[in-house]
């Protein structure tokens, strides 16, 4: 390192104090702004020290040597730590805040090598939403000293945090020889390299290389659903539970216009909703698994939607909460609904993955979904917030590469995998009730999907037969392992196409069950062809 002397000190301090002024600042930032993750500005960008008494706090902060605005965010074109002198001939320190509303005095504070404050900027500014942001120009000379500087960045006198930094002489060898950050340094290492977001053409083109369209196929190979998935190594497939539940193949479209089929399951969760399934693409796009990828609450992430046409199209979201279930594990909450993007892959502004869109609360809820009143039940009864959910994934999370794989027929023998319905077509409107009504017309009474268990319970079925209808019928109540524990005697039904409906009904006693959901099925010769999910309370 160069010593420089006093005299070039003091020319440096005025030349900072002359030339340093705040180039950019911005509040009431777009929404995609103010919902940068701060969790990767605190462990990758540059390690933004915090104040824990402040109002404000320096969630996120970036250092380049150029950089310009687009859609109202500013975007950092060289992201990086280390300056070389008189190669570059300035750096830019760019920060967010996250704070409080109302007029404020944003202060920045250089300190050289030794520590000591060379220049002093400041500003003031009406601050209208919760984030707020701006960068900083610091000019370079042949004269800097070089060494690890720092930028405090205080708001009304408090200190928020602080980006650290390292300028070099082009003159040394060490600076051309060097890979990476410096590692010897007498004031210390210089922080970690700074991690650039990327655009969302960029977020785009990674989620559509491994995203697959997927179909549901029945044992016939009658298309049942379809649903998302994506590639997190050559020949493994990662998706939601609820895309695989019921099926007994899988077709999966690939990007490139390839279309597979397979029945291998690796791995699977029903109730954390996710499951890795075997196969063999061939191909060597993929998205990683990552050990501690993350966002926080706030933080803008992304989606991709594939519809059954083939269409794909971006999401954008916001996490606007984090919970654990006790059975269920983690989930993160999403402000954004899309019919196509259940089992897709669910990325951070830069592109990692963590998580799968997906993250039922009631396993094999879904297989209801062309039931319009009953699967809309399944936010009530299980206390569920609007929007999506997602299910936390990493590395951790992959199947070895020695995984022995089950089929999907194996899973529905096991009872894994929930039965589709079958015929069901031929019902016109089904519904719970605490009572059915005979007179004039049989007519359910109370309809609800929430019960105690000495309450009164009925299953009760509007016909329209399309097709001859014969057989035994009757209804079995489940928990949600899948575990039989009521069921009703079977009575004789036997109907003709009519133009007047018909009706049916079964009333079951529930008072031996405990508060917890329930799936309870209507079964016609042993296959269900109705099916509903209720909640027994205290």
């Amino acid at each position: 390192m160069t010593n420089k002397s006093p005299l070039s000190r003091t020319c440096l301090a005025l030349t900072i104090s002359s030339l340093f002024t705040t180039a950019f600042i911005t509040a009431a930032l777009s929404k995609a702004e103010a919902t940068a993750s701060h969790r990767d500005g605190v462990s990758h960008d540059e390690a933004v020290a915090q104040a824990s008494q402040s109002k404000f706090r320096l969630i996120r902060s970036i250092s380049g040597s150029k950089g310009h605005e687009q859609g109202g965010k500013f975007v950092m074109d060289d992201a990086r730590t280390v300056f070389r002198v008189p190669d570059d001939r300035q750096v830019l320190v760019y920060c967010e805040w996250e704070g409080v509303a109302g007029l404020h005095e944003f202060e920045g504070q250089w300190k050289n090598p030794a520590d000591k404050l060379v220049a002093v900027s400041d500003f003031k500014l009406e601050v209208r939403e919760r984030r707020c942001s701006g960068y900083f120009t610091l000019l370079l000379s042949e004269t800097t000293e070089t060494g690890i500087w720092t930028l405090e960045a205080h708001v009304d006198g408090e200190a928020t945090g602080q980006h650290k930094f390292q300028i070099v002489s082009a003159n040394d060898p060490a600076a051309h020889t060097a890979v990476g950050p410096p590692q010897a340094n007498p004031t210390g290492p210089p922080p970690e390299q700074a991690r650039q977001p990327l655009t969302e053409s960029q977020i785009y083109e990674l989620a559509n290389a491994a995203t697959v369209l997927v179909e549901k196929l029945d044992s016939r190979g009658v298309r049942i659903d379809t649903g998302s998935g994506f590639l997190v190594g050559t020949d493994v497939m990662l998706t939601a539970f609820q895309v695989i539940d019921g099926a007994s193949r899988l077709r999966v479209s690939l990007q490139d216009g390839r279309r597979l089929e397979t029945q291998e399951a690796l791995s699977w969760d029903k109730w954390q909703d996710w499951a890795f399934i075997k196969v063999d693409s061939g191909q060597k796009q993929f998205i990683k698994l990552l050990p501690n990828a993350d966002a926080p609450v706030g933080s803008r992430v992304f989606a991709l939607a594939v519809s059954p046409a083939g269409s794909r199209v971006i999401v954008r979201c916001d996490i606007v909460g984090k919970n654990r279930f006790p059975q269920n594990g983690e989930r993160i909450n999403l402000n954004c609904t899309h019919p196509d993007v259940i089992g897709s892959p669910l990325l951070n502004e830069y592109g990692d993955l963590i998580g799968v869109v997906g993250g039922s609360l009631i396993p094999g809820w879904g297989s209801t979904k062309s039931i319009r009143g009953v699967y809309y039940s399944g936010e009530q009864i299980a206390n569920a917030t609007p929007g999506l959910l997602a299910v936390p994934v990493n590395s951790s999370s992959k199947p070895a590469s020695t995984q022995t794989p089950t089929t999907l027929q194996q899973l529905m023998s096991d009872g894994v995998l929930i039965p589709t319905l079958s015929r069901s077509e031929n019902i016109l409107y089904g519904t719970l009730a605490r009572r059915v009504e005979t007179k004039p017309l049989p007519t359910p009474m109370e309809e609800t999907y929430e019960f105690r268990s000495k309450e009164s319970f009925a299953v009760f079925l509007n016909w329209r037969p399309k097709e001859k209808i014969k057989g035994a019928a009757l209804i079995r109540i489940y928990d949600l392992s899948g575990r039989a524990l009521i069921e009703t005697k079977p009575t004789k039904v036997d109907m003709k196409p009519a133009p007047l409906p018909a009706y049916s009904w079964w009333k079951a006693d529930i008072s031996s069950l405990k508060p917890a959901i329930y799936r309870v099925d209507v079964l016609l010769d042993s296959s269900p062809i109705w099916r509903a999910f209720f909640k027994v309370r205290d």
